[in-house]
């Protein structure tokens, strides 16, 4: 999700609004997608589209604007495929499902990514009336399922604003990063009343690295005031558009505590930044270091992933809503409050923070491996 400043507009793909605004079900670790399953995915999408006759078009790009709650929403994708012929129009989407959920009813955010294409389509075509199909694909058993479906233009509507009021709050997030915390950082000034000696030299050396995308190592004794000029800096840059968050990686908690007192320092000088400190999973499972050690992040063996999906969005709301820091103790009372677990709260957390402070050795995402 992004707000475009210069069109007034929140831009989003169908997959990350259905994402957003669908989630649901448990915590399971011993799920996840692959590059290789995305490669053999795709493969199965061209499979299925060229095996189709003349009437299927594939990769069908439909786009829609919308005005709502005082915000306009651009969403696009491509629809895996239109079958058209004469008297026929259907819209399809083609999913690869394996095992159990092959057999079993489509997921929501499956149903929800085909409803919004039909929607779009119902406006393109101006169809009172749109037919749908949905279409799993087991790549292992070379097996295919069709659930199909005739929406009521109307119904889509009422479904597509349905998703939009589900994370309004996000955009709204969202705008008020561009319109206000990113000017606001760009303009930044100095939090503190005068510069130590050699502050100058480092803020200018690290902004201009910044801004070339260079690597600037710095060598300075204790007191120096390293911490602060480095992260006002990096600000400055975010706040003008040359980074799009701040990654601050340390050696030891300590050294976290001090980056995170900087963030708020800035954060009272008047930069509406949002920032997070990211422990490991093994300090911040519910569950104790032990049983962590064996990942137990599934419902089967832990209480806290039993339907994480289902609460997640009303915990995020709740802990942006409340402050702009979130420190480890603040992340593990929200979870504490919705019974979800801390960490994986802590890594969504971050998605909408612009300084993430974390060990240098914490895996996030492909960004921090070591």
């Amino acid at each position: 999700m992004k707000y475009d400043a210069s069109s007034c507009t929140v831009n989003m793909s169908v997959r990350s609004l259905c994402a957003l605004a669908l989630k649901s079900g448990d915590l399971d670790s011993r799920k996840h997608t692959t590059y290789e399953q995305m490669r053999l995915g795709a493969q199965a999408h061209r499979k299925l589209q060229s095996e189709a006759n003349g009437l299927y078009q594939p990769e069908v790009s439909l786009v829609n604007t919308t005005l709502y709650d005082g915000l306009y929403y651009t969403v696009s994708g491509r629809a895996d495929g239109i079958i058209r012929g004469p008297g026929v129009l259907i819209i399809d989407e083609i999913k690869c499902v394996k095992g159990s959920a092959f057999f079993m009813p489509p997921t929501s955010a499956h149903l929800g990514q085909l409803m919004c294409y039909a929607y779009f389509l119902s406006i393109r075509e101006d169809l009172d009336k749109v037919n749908a199909r949905l279409t799993y694909y087991d790549p292992d058993n070379d097996k295919t399922r069709y659930f199909n479906y005739r929406f009521a233009a109307s119904e889509l509507r009422t479904f597509y604003l349905g998703l939009l009021e589900k994370v309004k709050f996000f955009a709204n997030l969202a705008a008020h990063r561009e319109l206000d915390v990113l000017p606001r950082a760009a303009n930044a000034a100095f939090p503190y009343s005068y510069l130590r000696e050699g502050q100058e030299m480092m803020i200018r050396e690290c902004f201009g690295a910044i801004k070339r995308g260079q690597r600037l190592f710095v060598e300075a004794p204790t007191g120096t005031g390293k911490t602060i000029s480095s992260l006002f800096p990096a600000l400055r840059a975010l706040g003008q558009g040359m980074v799009d968050r701040v990654f601050y990686l340390t050696a030891k908690a300590s050294t976290r505590s001090e980056a995170y007192a900087a963030t708020k320092k800035l954060f009272s000088s008047g930069v509406g930044i949002r920032a997070i400190v990211l422990n490991s999973k093994e300090n911040m499972c519910a569950c104790g270091r032990d049983r962590c050690a064996r990942n137990i992040c599934n419902p089967d063996e832990c209480s806290r992933a039993v339907g994480y999906y289902d609460k997640v969005n009303d915990a995020l709301m709740d802990i942006l809503s409340s402050s702009n820091g979130y420190p480890p103790q603040s992340v593990r009372a929200v979870a504490d409050k919705y019974g979800i677990c801390p960490y994986e709260l802590s890594l969504d957390l971050s998605e909408f923070c612009d300084v993430i402070i974390c060990d240098k050795y914490l895996k996030y995402g492909t960004i921090c491996e070591p």
